[in-house]
């Protein structure tokens, strides 16, 4: 008789239009069932990441008349529907998503579903920040008593809690058989409130190169290209890729939502698919980003790349590049230095076997 395969509900920010969410849920599926076990996705959708707020949310900051607003979600809407529309065909060709849907933490507590163990991560599922609260969920608060709960490299998204943050913090995870977190800052969060942590590589490190380029597998630009990959206005990011698309007469291509092409831009590549995110790296000569996964990717694919840090949310590109001793590519001066990554493996591969061995240790129950 076949032996049945342990299942791992995943609870994470799959339902995000963001490369990185959903790019690094296709990740933690893989590695676990390169562990031999059965990954699903539970489908929980906050109130961020419903229909309704992804089509039609106006941020207050951007009108000032309900007429305005309403202009502005009318000339948005054909966006929106081709981003929804490229994510979700996304999630049902890649991820194995639970047929339930749950909207609420209520929900998830009046019907639970089932699995041998249950994970949240990796992201920032526990940043307090994207909901104004502690989402419970996240937390793991639905599961049962009796069944492992584990966090794979989750992230608080930031450098500390508030006192009563923490004190709300430490009861859900007292609960967690097995911790572990993305950054070295959420560590000590963690260690502050009295619980043990393991600090581990994002998902996506647990794919290597070569595998990420058979997942990508086109090349979209055909000409020599600097990948301009930004989530924050910031217009140091521009002028860096131009400087080194001079020095080596290459375009500048950049990866946005930029409905318009900016000046200095030769090619804009808006509203793509996950998988061409990870072609366009691959594939470039060279890349500037000031967002995590762009720089996780970088790394994994072994690019010449350069970071620019965010005013938000930067302690998770300092551990990253801290951890695999790459300080030096937030320099934009280094940026025509190949970064060592005969040693950058070395480390990579040392934390991949400690990350992958984490998982197994979690989804066997072994606490050894």
């Amino acid at each position: 008789m076949e032996k049945k395969l342990t299942s791992v509900g995943i609870i994470t920010m799959h339902k995000s239009d963001n490369y990185g969410a959903v790019l690094q849920s296709y990740a933690l599926v893989k590695a676990i069932e390169k562990v031999g076990a059965k990954a699903e996705i539970i489908n929980y959708i906050p109130e961020r990441f419903k229909t309704s707020v992804q089509f039609f949310y106006v941020h207050p900051r951007r009108y000032n008349s309900t007429l305005k607003k309403y202009i502005i979600m009318a000339a948005s809407l054909p966006i929106r529907a081709l981003i929804y529309y490229r994510y979700n065909t996304f999630l049902k060709e890649y991820l194995p998503v639970g047929k339930n849907v749950y909207y609420s933490e209520e929900d998830l507590e009046t019907k639970i579903p089932k699995y041998d163990v249950y994970m949240s991560g990796s992201d920032q599922v526990w940043n307090p920040e994207f909901e104004g609260r502690i989402d419970s969920a996240f937390f793991l608060k639905f599961a049962p008593d009796t069944v492992r709960k584990v966090a794979y490299a989750s992230s608080f998204g930031k450098g500390s809690l508030s006192d009563i943050e923490a004190a709300e913090v430490k009861k859900l995870l007292s609960r967690y058989d097995y911790i572990s977190v993305r950054e070295k800052s959420g560590k000590e969060i963690i260690t502050n409130l009295g619980l043990d942590a393991e600090y581990l590589l994002d998902p996506t490190f647990l794919l290597d190169g070569n595998e990420w380029r058979t997942f990508s597998n086109k090349r979209l630009v055909k000409e020599k290209y600097v990948l301009v990959y930004q989530l924050n206005p910031n217009p140091k990011l521009l002028e860096i890729a131009n400087r080194i698309a001079k020095e080596h007469n290459l375009k500048v291509v950049k990866f946005s939502r930029d409905v318009v092409k900016k000046a200095g831009v030769d090619i804009n590549m808006a509203f793509q698919r996950p998988e061409y995110f990870v072609s366009m790296i691959a594939n470039a000569d060279y890349i500037v980003t000031d967002s995590f996964h762009g720089t996780a990717f970088s790394i994994n694919l072994h690019k010449k790349f350069t970071v620019v840090m965010p005013p938000k949310y930067s302690d998770r590109l300092n551990s990253i590049l801290t951890k695999l001793e790459l300080e030096s590519r937030l320099a934009d001066e280094m940026y025509d230095i190949e970064p060592d990554y005969t040693a950058v493996e070395q480390i990579l591969k040392a934390e991949r076997k400690k990350s992958i061995m984490f998982l197994e240790k979690c989804i066997s129950g072994d606490k050894e």
